[in-house]
């Protein structure tokens, strides 16, 4: 938590982190698909979200596992949560049994063009949290929405 919190709420780093993105998104020839997890959720959000510019060229953000009902007040101090960021697609992704109750984004978040949940870890929403990328069902999910939107847009 303490990483969101410096991000949130310390505007030197708030803007380093996002000038860091910003150089990755434009460094590349696109379309590009931009998968944040966690704390990286918030950061595209916001980032992108203060930049239209660069938001454009992002063809598809996904959030995975984002913790922004938790964090919605250090976020609506950069942002607002009323519309998506001018990116192509906007897609929440979130794991069942996750601390981070990334399947409450949708009642606090406007702009999504889809949110899907799927049951991570039944018993431990820390291992839930952790297991995205390692669970079969996480990956099939992550995957077709990539291709879900790379079939939008390109």
């Amino acid at each position: 938590f303490g990483d969101i919190f410096t991000y949130l709420y310390f505007k030197k780093t708030h803007w380093a982190v996002n000038l860091r993105l910003y150089e990755c998104i434009e460094g590349d020839d696109g379309p590009v698909c931009l998968i944040g997890y966690s704390l990286g959720s918030l950061v595209c959000y916001c980032a992108l979200k203060q930049n239209q510019a660069v938001a454009q060229k992002v063809s598809h953000l996904i959030m995975l596992g984002s913790p922004l009902f938790w964090f919605k007040h250090g976020v609506v101090e950069h942002v607002d949560l009323d519309s998506k960021p001018a990116v192509g697609r906007f897609t929440n992704i979130a794991g069942i049994l996750d601390i981070a109750w990334a399947q409450a984004v949708p009642k606090i978040l406007n702009g999504l063009d889809e949110s899907i949940e799927f049951t991570l870890n039944p018993f431990d929403p820390i291992k839930g949290h952790r297991e995205y990328f390692e669970n079969g069902e996480g990956l099939r999910v992550i995957a077709s929405e990539v291709k879900k939107g790379w079939d939008e847009c390109c």
